[in-house]
This record gives C-alpha cells, structure tokens and sequence, in this order.
C-alpha cells in the first residue's frame, strides 16, 4: 500500500492569524541566523484525517538551515490553539538542543550578561 505525502494547504489568510504567526515565530530569533528559514504551514494527508477527525487545524512550523530541518506539528480545533502548540513544541526542542551543545562555563557567562543588561550579540 502506499503511503502518500502530507499535503500542504494554504493557512486562513486573515490579518489576524498572519499577526499571530508573526507573533509566535519571533520567540525562535535567538535561535536563527541570518540564513535560516522559517515556515509555517497548514499540513493534512488521508492518513491524519482519519487519526484526528475532530482536529480541524494542523500546523507545521519548521526552521530550515542549510540541509537541516526541525519540524513540529500542532493539531487543534482552533487555529490559534494549534500553531501555538506547534511553536511550543519546536521551542522546546530548540532548547533543549541549545542545552545539550552549551556548556557550563558558557551558561554562566550568558545568565552573567543577562543581569547586566547587555546584549550578547
């Protein structure tokens, strides 16, 4: 049996929803170079659609560098609710990699920066 791709389908196009996506994607600025990409996306195939028949909303949000992607996928009746669970869960991820490669002695000096007011950039 094959199994089919997701689909990709345009995410309600309002002011409101774009302001919201805005919104949330800033929370990974720390986290992105100058080249990275950000992509928010409305995700469905046949297979979710049976899975999650009461979950009208699934949104992928994925950070692309270079050949590398992190993807998470919110799924929500409410659209906000969905590409906030999406954003969370990526946000996480992106810490808890932060976490693993950051050692010690870098934190110390980041939480020592940070009381002072100053920006590490």
């Amino acid at each position: 049996m094959e199994k089919r791709q997701s689909e990709m389908v345009p995410i309600e196009e309002t002011p409101e929803v774009k302001s919201f996506i805005y919104q949330q994607i800033v929370d990974f600025e720390p986290f992105l170079t100058p080249t990275s990409l950000v992509s928010v996306v409305s995700r469905n195939t046949d297979d979710d659609k049976k899975r999650s028949k009461n979950l009208k909303h699934q949104i992928q949000i994925s950070i692309k560098e270079n050949d590398v992607s992190i993807v998470e996928v919110g799924s929500s009746e409410n659209i906000y609710e969905a590409i906030l669970e999406a954003k969370n869960k990526l946000y996480q991820k992106l810490v808890s990699i932060q976490d693993s490669v950051i050692s010690e002695q870098d934190r110390m000096v980041q939480i020592k920066l940070a009381k002072s007011n100053r920006l590490i950039h």
